[in-house]
């Protein structure tokens, strides 16, 4: 069975109660009370710092989201092409290095850092070699990876924040990364993939093309996808999960509306998104972007 139409019950659930906040009726939702998947956290993708926000000011929103909501992954360096260390530590060092501090701080367990490689990706062994090269680098400079993706948004060909991978060179560039990773001593960081934009027809392929080679299967430790306006459905819930791999979301936010402080149709369309992913077994729910 091929994944068709989004799966809506959830969706309509949550956008009917926010539609009718202000209305006398009460709204009940009611869910399975059945074991399902254990929730690891919240997170985000982080961008380059903001030039004009204060940094008191970075800090406080910094520590509402990582300390006082309790974020515990972060997703980096998306850098338009900008593919070497000095853009990258440039953009994110203080960032993740901010985040490392307050978290030790505050007595929290370490942040799970996950890198997001964008470029280009023609030649598939210079692709897996680029991306090994930056971990390596990275961590030279006191950044230790703990997770990475293979592309950010595969199927996206067309834009600058894309990877574009075709789905069947998917087993040849996870397979690639995992042997240079453990030939430079980064046998503990772990792969997640395919990271495309929705949950489609290439995302389907993408998969067909992973289990498909053993070795690809053992060397992927977790799906991930981005739910922007397809979430995770039900079919391909239930077959990803024949494979006992983690399951990220790694990053969404709305597309449709301005978003303004006090805006409660954002939040109702950010929390549907949110709970239907719920509702197909993600583990990890990252938005898009944070404070900075």
């Amino acid at each position: 069975m091929r994944p068709g139409a989004r799966c809506w019950r959830v969706v309509a659930a949550v956008m009917l109660a926010a539609a009718l906040s202000h209305a006398t009726k009460q709204v009940t939702i009611t869910v399975q009370d059945l074991p399902q998947q254990t929730f690891k956290g919240f997170g985000s993708n982080s961008h380059a710092d903001p030039e004009e926000m204060p940094e008191h000011v970075k800090e406080k929103l910094v520590t509402v989201l990582w300390i006082d909501l309790d974020f515990t992954a972060m997703r980096f360096a998306r850098v338009y092409h900008k593919w070497s260390i000095p853009y990258i530590l440039a953009d994110f060092e203080e960032n993740i290095k901010l985040k490392q501090r307050l978290y030790a701080e505050h007595g929290k367990d370490s942040l799970i850092l996950l890198f997001n490689p964008t470029g280009t990706t023609d030649n598939t062994e210079q692709w897996t070699e680029d991306i090994v090269n930056i971990i390596d680098s990275l961590n030279a400079h006191g950044i230790r990876c703990d997770y990475t993706g293979v592309g950010n948004e595969p199927n996206q060909h067309e834009h600058e924040w894309a990877a574009p991978i075709r789905p069947q060179d998917f087993p040849a560039i996870i397979n690639g990364v995992r042997q240079k990773l453990d030939a430079r001593g980064f046998s503990d960081i772990k792969i997640i993939a395919p990271e495309a934009s929705n949950v489609d027809d290439y995302y389907w392929q993408s998969i067909e093309a992973i289990v498909s080679d053993e070795e690809c299967v053992n060397n992927l430790d977790g799906f991930a996808f981005h739910s922007y306006n397809m979430s995770m459905i039900q079919p391909t819930w239930e077959w990803l999960r024949e494979y006992g791999k983690e399951l990220w979301q790694t990053e969404s936010s709305h597309f449709t509306i301005d978003e303004h402080f006090n805006d409660s149709m954002v939040a109702a369309e950010m929390s549907a998104m949110f709970l239907a992913d719920m509702n197909f077994g993600c583990e990890r729910w990252l938005y898009w972007i944070d404070a900075g």
